[in-house]
């Protein structure tokens, strides 16, 4: 098919699947972030159903480079909305407990805690809400698919004209102190170019290397617990061979792993926390089909990504929206763990409460602390891993007690 008709059909087929999410007998409404995704599904329930609320959450202050509230004004100026919106603060120790015990078991997405606040808030005012959530996996929207596809092209270079001093020196860079990841994706990239596809992937993904856990974990542990087998988990959705290339074997790995295990599952415990259902049309299988079916280049080309959705959504979305930069729904916890969170964090993974666990290293623990409040490197995703574990520990032992 040719581009207007690909986008033609793409763009029918999504109307059609946020119209059959439209169907209820309670209040309804949408999380709104300002991004791609959320805004097209908002634009179409706007002409659907008349008038639409509208949910979104930013962030003040020095996290503010965060906050994508502004964007999602726009949209919901454009449309019409019944506009709410909230701040998330940095003080999420008296969260956490909650938070552990309802996703019951160590989570270590920190997108669980913006998740967590959007569920709260959207309940007070409506009972369903859709979310742009499937977007990214089915449309070609991360970072890290661009990092597959540059990596392949870097790797084809003649070793003597790949710039050796620049992968070193980059190796070598400071973390920002707002934790603003292009640093860490900067060195992830050069890292992982000489990996095979499945190795690359594998190590975009991953939080804790085998490096990583083979000095975090106490040997006793290791020899007792078993193959170490993360990486090949991720090696065999990577390697199904249901694709045709780097770019949708990633995409395809998502799909079979990041969603159903991380997204889907934290947005369904969150949300029923607060009572709250959430649904997902840009998950509905005909629309996954469709895109599963797109060519490649109509998903990443060049620097750009969600190459087909943007260009079939320009109808109905603002310029400013449909070009701005993706910042994801998350927190700026590099920064939170540096400043408000410092003492939490401290407290949290203290010499005393890691001993106790009895299976990770003290030191490796604290060097992680030390390099992430030093500014050496970006550590936030680790050091949440471990503050989720040590949480979930002290609910799992007192509940045993």
């Amino acid at each position: 098919m040719s581009h207007s008709e690909w986008r033609e059909r793409f763009l029918a087929q999504f109307r059609d699947s946020v119209k059959s999410h439209l169907m209820s007998e309670v209040p309804l409404g949408a999380f709104l972030s300002g991004g791609v995704d959320s805004s097209a599904m908002v634009a179409v329930m706007a002409q659907e159903s008349g008038r639409v609320k509208t949910f979104s959450i930013g962030y003040e202050g020095a996290g503010s480079f965060q906050d994508e509230r502004r964007y999602a004004r726009i949209v919901a100026e454009r449309f019409g909305t019944e506009h709410h919106e909230f701040v998330v603060s940095p003080d999420v120790e008296a969260l956490l407990p909650d938070l552990v015990a309802t996703l019951e078991q160590p989570f270590a997405d920190s997108s669980a805690i913006p998740n967590y606040y959007i569920s709260k808030l959207t309940r007070q005012h409506v009972t369903v809400a859709l979310s742009g959530l499937g977007g990214d996996e089915i449309g070609g929207g991360y970072q890290r698919y661009l990092g597959m596809l540059w990596s392949e092209r870097y790797g084809r270079l003649p070793a003597a004209i790949r710039p050796t001093w620049l992968e070193s020196a980059v190796a070598r860079l400071p973390d920002v102190r707002s934790g603003r990841r292009w640093i860490d994706q900067a060195k992830r990239f050069f890292a992982t170019t000489r990996l095979e596809p499945a190795d690359r992937y594998a190590a975009m993904v991953t939080t804790f290397s085998a490096a990583d856990r083979s000095r975090l974990l106490v040997p006793d542990f290791r020899a007792r617990s078993g193959p170490d087998d993360a990486e090949d988990l991720v090696r065999r959705v990577f390697g199904s061979r249901d694709a045709d290339g780097v770019l949708h074997a990633a995409m395809l790995a998502d799909l079979r792993s990041y969603l159903p295990g991380d997204l889907l599952t934290l947005a369904d415990r969150v949300s029923m926390r607060h009572s709250l259902e959430v649904r997902v049309p840009f998950l509905d299988h005909p629309l996954v089909e469709l895109m599963a079916s797109a060519p490649g280049n109509l998903k990443v080309a060049g620097p750009t990504k969600k190459v087909l959705m943007r260009e079939a959504f320009q109808g109905l979305l603002p310029a400013s929206i449909l070009r701005r930069r993706k910042v994801g729904f998350s927190v700026p916890l590099a920064l939170w763990l540096r400043t408000d969170l410092k003492e939490t964090m401290q407290e949290i993974l203290s010499e005393a409460e890691v001993r106790r666990l009895g299976y990770l290293r003290y030191p490796e623990v604290e060097r992680i602390k030390a390099e992430h409040l030093a500014g050496r490197a970006n550590h936030e995703s680790k050091l949440w891993a471990l503050i989720n574990l040590v949480c979930w520990h002290r609910q799992w032992q007192g509940s045993r007690a």
